[in-house]
């Protein structure tokens, strides 16, 4: 072979391993951009993702914020209904007791009534000690009907006389009934503790018209 064929070969084989080095390259740069294009790309989605996750945060403090009051809501209006609920029952309860009451003075058959005067050295407490033990002790007697307990009136239309402290007023249906609450063990125990404090009282026992149902 002559000194130029071999010149010739080793140029094409030079000119061949070029290329193929220079193939390469160009791919991988191009696989850069591409790399560079997708991370972009995904950087952007992440982005927007963080923007919708905030959104959805900020919906959900929003609908939590709306639950705390509905809840407010809820138990305000429960409270109100247990309220209404405990009115009725006070009030179902008062209408009970009228009733009752309106009963037993329409069925009334004797009047008592006792008109006290303090003593001047008992104590001037006394007259409402003894107005209340009229209602929680007295009232709790079997015979007795219905009670009225009170000091003389400051305001009353009439002039009437004054010259006492407290009067009771008792509601039975018959004698039989007044004699059972003067023997009472409830009524015997009340005179112990308050008579002696008072001058002698005035009784008055009367049957009063029935009145119609």
């Amino acid at each position: 072979m002559s000194r130029f064929a071999a010149c010739a070969v080793l140029f094409a084989a030079s000119c061949l391993f070029v290329a193929q080095r220079a193939e390469p390259v160009g791919a991988q740069d191009k696989k850069k951009d591409n790399d560079a294009a997708t991370i972009a790309k995904l950087q952007q989605q992440l982005k927007a993702a963080q923007i919708d996750l905030q959104q959805a945060a900020a919906q959900f403090n929003n609908l939590k914020a709306l639950n705390a009051k509905q809840d407010q809501e809820i138990n305000r209006l429960q409270g109100l209904l247990k309220k209404e609920k405990g009115d009725d029952k006070k009030d179902d309860k008062a209408l009970k007791d009228l009733r009752t009451a309106l009963d037993n003075y329409r069925g009334a058959g004797l009047i008592h009534v006792v008109v006290l005067k303090l003593k001047p050295d008992s104590a001037k407490t006394e007259a409402q000690a003894v107005i209340d033990d009229t209602y929680s002790q007295l009232a709790k007697i079997k015979t007795v009907r219905g009670v009225w307990a009170g000091k003389p009136s400051a305001k009353a239309a009439t002039a009437g006389t004054a010259d006492y402290t407290v009067a009771l007023v008792f509601v039975f249906d018959d004698a039989v009934g007044l004699k059972s609450y003067l023997s009472d063990p409830i009524h015997t125990k009340f005179a112990d503790k308050h008579l002696p404090k008072w001058e002698t009282p005035l009784v008055y026992d009367f049957e009063p018209k029935k009145l119609a149902p």
